[in-house]
């Protein structure tokens, strides 16, 4: 988001606050809330210290609230987790992800939000997969979305994005392997819930044809690879790609990037 609606959005946010905090004093669940919300929204801008430090305000208040375990304090270490793992520091990213499913699993947590807490349970099994993955620890990683997806299973349709996200991520665990094959069939049931949900000229779409594109291309299959890159190049403006561009570099996609960026018209917008 531009800068100016980033100020907007954050003066909203603190209004947000001063009220709540008028409301219900500064130890409430209901300010923690707040203060993990104005955290999403520094993260969503890259400002990942300013978001650490409001999620950790948040952090405070839930831990200091008597009695109840709070759903939404599993969101708090959930998005502390996600932070770390961006900064590359993987055993605190793990630490938090660990005490955000120690709620989502919690008894009073399955009696309040049953369901809600286990969905929130599997995605961030599925997080934690994408901190091994990152590590090259593929069978954990494997291992954790395996959780992920018998989650699912249990919670939401077929054809819920959830189960997209972790086949793409399964997918992209094969391809680190040079398993080209075996990445393809994952990339396809991603692509599949992707097309049906979001719509042919998603971004997810895009990714996934780039990832499969990066499949072809180590099997082999040139003019496939060069297709399927193209084909997503065709849903992204040069803005957009900037912001992807180290998947495309991480997939070994500079060479296909460039025979298909010929290809097409460039938008800037």
């Amino acid at each position: 988001k531009d800068f100016g609606e980033f100020e907007r959005a954050l003066a909203l946010h603190n209004m947000d606050l001063q009220l709540r905090i008028r409301k219900f004093g500064h130890a409430s669940v209901f300010v923690a809330i707040s203060y993990n919300n104005m955290g999403e929204l520094y993260r969503a801008q890259g400002q990942r210290n300013e978001a650490l430090r409001y999620f950790d305000k948040a952090r405070a208040i839930f831990e200091n609230s008597p009695g109840e375990i709070h759903v939404h304090a599993g969101g708090t270490f959930t998005n502390m987790g996600e932070v770390f793992r961006e900064q590359g520091d993987f055993q605190s990213a793990l630490t938090h992800y660990g005490k955000a499913l120690w709620i989502y699993e919690h008894p009073q947590s399955a009696i309040h939000q049953p369901n809600e807490s286990r969905i929130s349970a599997g995605k961030t099994h599925n997080n934690i997969g994408l901190v091994y993955a990152a590590q090259a620890q593929y069978p954990r990683a494997l291992g954790s979305y395996k959780k992920a997806l018998d989650i699912f299973k249990s919670t939401v349709d077929e054809n819920h994005i959830n189960f997209a996200e972790t086949y793409n991520n399964i997918g992209l665990v094969y391809l680190d392997q040079e398993l080209g094959e075996e990445a393809l069939k994952w990339f396809k049931k991603a692509l599949n819930i992707y097309k049906g949900t979001l719509g042919e000229k998603h971004h997810r779409v895009g990714l996934t044809r780039f990832h499969m594109a990066a499949a072809f291309h180590k099997l082999g299959k040139g003019e496939k690879a060069l297709k399927f890159c193209r084909d997503a190049l065709n849903l992204f403006s040069v803005k957009e790609l900037f912001f992807i561009s180290w998947q495309i570099v991480s997939a070994n996609l500079s060479y296909l990037l460039h025979r298909a960026a010929s290809m097409r018209p460039w938008s800037t917008t």
